[in-house]
């Protein structure tokens, strides 16, 4: 009962996001910008997107809404990771765990994997003595070609 509800809210909420398509909210416009470019080269169900940081994972929610489906987030110690994944699961049939906690050091991605990898009010966040690592662990995960946006 409880995920038909939900299912009948995402569906809401993607023909929100669409119904406004191409006035998207003032915070996300750069990041809906970069991700449209890389989608129009190779398909939006195509690029791999990770946010570094994200959080809530309202923006990738966001861009899922949008038809980016190969999402992927990451944040330190979330509690929330759980039930995003299981969101994917029961609403968009997205069986593959794509929302994750860690300790932020290692990103838990295979070198190239991701199109766009981009953070949002996180860099004030991250402690100077592991700045350089946040950097090279985007590096190692980004596709050559690929675009990294902080905001």
């Amino acid at each position: 009962m409880i995920w038909m509800l939900v299912a009948s809210s995402w569906r809401s909420f993607v023909d929100l996001v669409n119904a406004d398509f191409g006035r998207h909210p003032f915070h996300l416009r750069a990041i809906v910008g970069i991700v449209e470019d890389v989608g129009r080269a190779q398909g939006p169900n195509r690029v791999r997107i990770l946010d570094h940081g994200g959080g809530g994972c309202s923006t990738l929610l966001y861009l899922c809404a949008m038809g980016y489906t190969e999402i992927h987030g990451i944040n330190l110690h979330s509690s929330n990771a759980k039930r995003w994944n299981r969101l994917l699961s029961e609403v968009l049939d997205i069986q593959e765990t794509r929302l994750f906690s860690y300790d932020g050091g290692h990103l838990p991605f295979a070198d190239d994997s991701f199109d766009v990898v981009f953070s949002q009010q996180v860099l004030e966040h991250v402690r100077p003595d592991v700045v350089d690592t946040y950097y090279a662990e985007e590096y190692r995960v980004l596709k050559p070609g690929g675009v990294v946006f902080h905001q």
